[in-house]
């Protein structure tokens, strides 16, 4: 047996490394599974000179280090998951309670069936913990669900190996008959709760690894200011929602979002006020958003919002209650001034055979439309037709035309704001 204990001391042993330099990785849990795989590797070394030891060296102390690294591993994954996890304190405490018993049981009374009863439904029952929790967690991280499977399995065939010699010492059961050589029944079960430590282990590393890549590309992927979408990750899953759309002939509504005179705001309270209006701003509009459709930030103060499978009529309503909700939810800066806001709103309904990109300029006109309307309110662009083209170019006219007028008069302009 001892080559067996040997192999996978060998190979948790070589993961123990490689879980600490992950610990600069910033997921939590993983100082935790360092200590687990650490002390499992340290207990499976006791257990190599099982033969030549002691018995409070290999069978007390040995399985101590095994029942801590389940607890610290357990304590990891909670706090991998989320959840609270055990203090160090009170991982002692669990520890040393079977360790008392395994003493009794050596020392006070010699009950070496005891003593394996002690160990095999501690460590069994740890590892069914760790299975449960994997398994609470189970439709929170789909991003990793593989990873979770193997060590969701590893984890229930420890438990079981160990609970196999549990029911086996209770019920007697002698080695099964027919078998070639009877040594078999008593080497298979520590074999298999042996051989499946580093396979546990090694798909913790892999559950590890897959949030880091989780957390990379969500970090990609979204702005860091406002959490919205970032501007290429908004525009790539518009595209597939648009082809989606268009496929089973499905409406899709596109609106670009402007924070109102966010220039005079930036003048006003400078960059950090400015950043704080935009992170409210982003956080009412998601509120308000919900699971309905999605946002990003284009740049600057401009924002985009899709919302597939919904009407022209139930878009206006929407854009309405969001200006008004917008309107109703000023800003507190840092120094408890409020900021009031406003939104303007430019809608365009995406058709077949045209782009995203027709689609989002078509917004972006009705945008200026409704910033020449006085701001503050919301503008649905006309579908595409030949007479709508010439009134569009007309409608950029007029738009940079207000945009001039806006920078001559930028000086002379109250901005919308309240120091409460």
């Amino acid at each position: 047996m001892s080559f067996l204990f040997a192999i996978s001391a060998m190979a948790i042993a070589i993961m123990f490394p490689v879980l600490l330099s992950l610990r600069s990785a910033g997921v939590t849990g993983v100082t935790r599974f360092s200590a687990g795989c650490g002390l499992a590797a340290a207990a499976l070394c006791v257990a190599m000179v099982d033969d030549l030891a002691p018995r409070w060296f290999s069978g007390i102390f040995g399985t101590g280090l095994m029942i801590a690294a389940s607890l610290t591993t357990l304590s990891g994954l909670r706090q991998f998951f989320g959840q609270s996890a055990m203090g160090v304190w009170s991982i002692l405490a669990a520890t040393m309670l079977p360790v008392l018993g395994l003493a009794i049981f050596s020392y006070g009374v010699d009950a070496p069936v005891a003593r394996s009863l002690v160990s095999g439904a501690t460590i069994a029952l740890v590892f069914l913990l760790i299975a449960a929790t994997i398994l609470a967690h189970w439709p929170k991280d789909r991003s990793i669900s593989a990873y979770m499977i193997v060590c969701l399995v590893a984890a229930c065939l420890i438990a079981l190996f160990h609970g196999l010699r549990v029911f086996i010492l209770l019920a007697g059961i002698d080695p099964i008959p027919g078998l070639a050589d009877p040594r078999l029944w008593t080497v298979a079960l520590p074999a298999g709760r042996t051989l499946f430590l580093p396979l546990f282990f090694l798909s913790i590393i892999l559950m590890v690894q897959g949030r880091m890549i989780d957390t990379l590309r969500h970090t990609v992927a979204h702005d860091d200011l406002t959490g919205a979408l970032s501007r290429r990750a908004f525009m790539a899953r518009l595209e597939r929602t648009r082809e989606v759309t268009m496929k089973f002939k499905r409406p899709l509504a596109f609106l670009l979002l402007d924070l109102d005179r966010f220039k005079q705001i930036n003048d006003r309270y400078g960059h950090a006020g400015g950043d704080v209006a935009l992170a409210h701003f982003a956080d009412v509009v998601g509120a308000h958003l919900g699971t309905r459709g999605y946002m990003g930030r284009l740049g600057g103060e401009e924002f985009g919002i899709v919302l597939p499978g919904i009407s022209d009529a139930e878009t206006l309503d929407f854009a309405e209650t969001l200006c008004s909700t917008v309107r109703k939810a000023p800003c507190e800066t840092t120094q408890g001034e409020q900021i009031l806001l406003t939104v303007s709103v430019g809608i365009a309904m995406a058709e077949q055979d045209r782009s995203a990109t027709d689609t989002m300029s078509r917004a972006d006109m009705a945008l200026y439309a409704a910033k020449a309307a006085g701001r503050d309110c919301y503008v649905m662009a006309e579908r595409e037709s030949g007479d709508v083209f010439t009134s569009t170019r007309a409608l950029s006219a007029a738009a940079a035309q207000m945009r001039s007028l806006d920078a001559e008069n930028h000086g002379l302009l109250q901005p919308q704001v309240s120091a409460g």
